[in-house]
């Protein structure tokens, strides 16, 4: 019977840590990603304001930084591996 019970909290113990692993890692990629948007959102208009005044240096600077901007919303999603311990 107790070796029953310590499987059973065992198995729960795991299931609890790798939602958690989950939860936050969802979290992370949800702040990821607004960052990243409002970064963007500002450098656009920036950008705007620059073409507006004619400034081409600004303008081509603006538009490098959109493009990193873009770059790395578009990579792949914060994951529950993150948390992996490698043990070797």
């Amino acid at each position: 019977k107790s070796q029953l019970t310590f499987t059973i909290e065992s198995s729960f113990a795991d299931i609890q840590a790798k939602q958690i692993d989950e939860e936050v890692t969802d979290k992370l990629e949800e702040l990821r990603v607004l960052t990243l948007k409002f970064a963007l959102a500002e450098k656009k208009q920036l950008l705007q304001e620059a073409e507006a005044q004619g400034d081409d240096a600004t303008v081509a600077t603006l538009m490098k930084e959109v493009t990193v901007l873009q770059k790395k919303l578009g990579e792949p999603a914060v994951t529950p591996e993150i948390f992996a311990v490698d043990n070797t």
